[in-house]
């Protein structure tokens, strides 16, 4: 689904430009999913991730599934495009928490695929504070780039200006 970037916040556009002029390296689309569990509001934990990373809340899909041992699950997943996905990733980025930055320019190789595309895993439990990184239930994010010009120290390198 595209989304337009009229939807979000004036401070995340705000910063998307700031981002803007400081790199030309934009995304070409933004995937977040995560498990939601029979215990847990659905509604709720979409409409704070929403919230927290800046989306619109019908950017999600819901699918229920069936876990191991028959219980109810409900996957969740937005697909981002175009300069929303820009925004998104920008807000997200600087949402992270200093600690957090540092770890994943640290291993930056080992969070990017062949098409450089970086995955990051966020802790759900840091949704009501700065977010961290985080592989227990966490928020799964595909950052794809929507240039690879320059090879993959150049887009490296990017990443880390983002970091930063």
């Amino acid at each position: 689904m595209a989304f337009e970037a009229s939807l979000l916040s004036e401070k995340a556009r705000f910063t998307f430009l700031m981002a803007r002029l400081k790199s030309s390296f934009g995304f070409a689309s933004v995937t977040i999913s995560f498990l939601i569990h029979s215990t847990e509001d659905v509604q709720s934990l979409v409409e704070l991730v929403s919230r927290k990373l800046q989306l619109p809340e019908n950017a999600f899909e819901l699918h229920q599934l069936e876990g191991h041992y028959g219980n109810s699950l409900h996957y969740a997943s937005a697909h981002i495009t175009g300069d929303l996905a820009d925004l998104v990733s920008v807000s997200i980025f600087s949402s992270l928490d200093e600690k957090s930055k540092e770890s994943l320019a640290m291993n930056l190789d080992s969070n990017l695929d062949e098409h450089d595309a970086l995955y990051v895993r966020l802790d759900r439990q840091s949704l009501n504070q700065r977010l961290t990184l985080g592989s227990e239930e966490p928020i799964r994010i595909k950052f794809k780039p929507s240039s690879r010009r320059g090879g993959r120290d150049l887009v490296r390198e990017q990443y880390e200006d983002l970091l930063h």
